[in-house]
């Protein structure tokens, strides 16, 4: 495949709505109205992911392969979080990232994240 040019250092900014799906009320009920741990990592891994799409040449993409969530706040239904990722390593096929998530000037989660460069036939096999 040869080597993948992906730049530390990179940073993906993204702004996210928390919509009634990203509920944790859709998880546990009892009308918990905001939003779900699963829903932040969804937010962190794909700002991280739309931004490599742009780094990568054609054929390639990457998956997830490992994180690590801190979910130190809440943030109610409407919310506008702000997601930013900064590519920390990028060495080979590997490439990780810190992601913040922020809702006004409360930081609401931090994550760690590992993405794999593969290519995109690969995953249609």
């Amino acid at each position: 495949m040869g080597e993948v040019l992906v730049r530390e250092g990179i940073v993906c900014e993204a702004e996210r709505r928390v919509e009634a799906r990203h509920l944790a009320e859709h998880l546990v009920g009892r009308g918990i109205r905001v939003v779900s741990t699963p829903s932040l990592l969804y937010f962190a891994e794909s700002t991280v992911r739309e931004c490599l799409e742009e780094a990568l040449p054609p054929g390639l993409t990457s998956v997830g392969v490992w994180a690590s969530i801190r979910h130190l706040a809440r943030a109610p239904e409407g919310a506008l979080l702000k997601v930013r990722g900064t590519i920390l390593s990028a060495r080979g096929r590997r490439v990780s990232a810190y992601i913040s998530i922020a809702h006004r000037d409360r930081l609401v989660a931090e994550v760690f994240h590992e993405r794999r460069i593969v290519e995109e036939e690969k995953l249609r096999e």
